[in-house]
């Protein structure tokens, strides 16, 4: 599609598209760079799932940030951070006679006093009972109600906000799911791959020789447990929901096990890079908390799953340069 230039009258001030670049066109042809991409998207959408959520709001409204209606707090959605909430129904009511007790007992000793004689100070019992009357009549309300300037700016949170926050997570969530399965639909029959990968292995060094035909025998044993999975949830296969849960775990754990394999040799033959080390260090915790079973929030996992495939996509991009380069000078 062209752009023509304002007024010219003919076609001689024709503007094209930018074109892409050539690394670029490379490392979406490539399958590992796509996946690489689509990993990105997934973990972005937790990241987005978990700045969104319940928990983040309700830190924002304590530090300040946000304020809430007084209904939303009232219905137990968020308290506010200044207003104390009595503990038991009749504090309130006790507070307030307490006060209004107060109040009529030195009003009442005032009245009992005489009043002074014009230009004489009043006695140190006088003044007392002036001071207790003066707090009593000011009320308890203003310590309660007298809060402190916020040191930034409050964004208002109203129940058009809420229902914006509810898309963006029902969205977010959607889109994960969809990226989920698409990944899954690419890894279909990648079996084969490892297959090829592992009959073309030819190292000189015997204990890095056995260290990557482990690593690529346990690969091929992940894509097979992860092909079961897609075919339970695209409802070509009845998979039991304890069957399920059991080929989940043996898929987290052979995702450690290649983590570790693969910081091993790239330990061993001197190829560790920064992305190969990013990579690694985020994937294992990750990896090692599914194993173990525990729970890491949305946040976190959000945080090392962007980490893990920003750097494979910078490794990636760096591989795609190198073969043009290399397909450039055999020319």
């Amino acid at each position: 599609m062209l752009l023509l230039g304002a007024g010219s009258g003919n076609l001689t001030d024709l503007r094209p598209w930018p074109r892409i670049s050539p690394v670029t066109i490379e490392f979406l042809d490539r399958t590992a760079g796509r996946d690489k991409l689509y990993r990105t998207l997934q973990y972005a959408t937790r990241l987005v799932q978990w700045a969104a959520s319940e928990d983040v709001v309700l830190r924002l409204h304590q530090a300040g940030w946000i304020q809430k209606r007084n209904d939303d707090a009232q219905h137990g959605k968020l308290a506010p951070a200044a207003a104390r909430q009595p503990s038991h129904p009749g504090e309130a009511s006790e507070t307030s006679s307490s006060a209004t007790k107060m109040g009529s007992e030195s009003s009442a000793s005032g009245r009992g006093r005489q009043q002074p004689a014009n230009g004489s100070r009043l006695a140190p019992s006088s003044s007392a009972s002036a001071a207790a009357s003066a707090a009593s009549s000011s009320g308890p309300n203003t310590t309660t109600t007298a809060l402190a300037p916020a040191p930034h700016r409050t964004t208002p949170w109203d129940d058009s906000t809420e229902r914006w926050r509810l898309r963006v997570i029902q969205a977010a969530k959607q889109l994960e799911q969809s990226v989920s399965q698409g990944r899954r639909l690419f890894r279909l029959l990648k079996v084969l791959n490892m297959y090829q990968v592992f009959v073309s292995y030819s190292d000189q060094k015997p204990l890095v020789f056995v260290l990557k035909q482990l690593r690529t025998l346990i690969y091929a044993a992940y894509f097979v447990l992860d092909n079961i999975v897609w075919a339970s949830s695209s409802g070509l296969y009845t998979l039991a929901p304890e069957k399920r849960v059991r080929i989940g775990s043996l898929s987290s754990e052979t995702w450690l096990i290649t983590t570790v394999l693969s910081f091993v040799i790239d330990l061993i033959t001197h190829q560790t890079t920064v992305d190969s080390l990013l990579r690694h260090l985020a994937d294992f915790p990750m990896a090692f908390t599914l194993v173990r079973g525990i729970r890491l929030g949305d946040g976190w996992i959000g945080v090392l799953g962007l980490i893990s495939s920003l750097a494979g996509c910078h490794a990636e991009v760096t591989k795609a340069r190198r073969d043009l380069s290399s397909r450039k000078l055999s020319r």
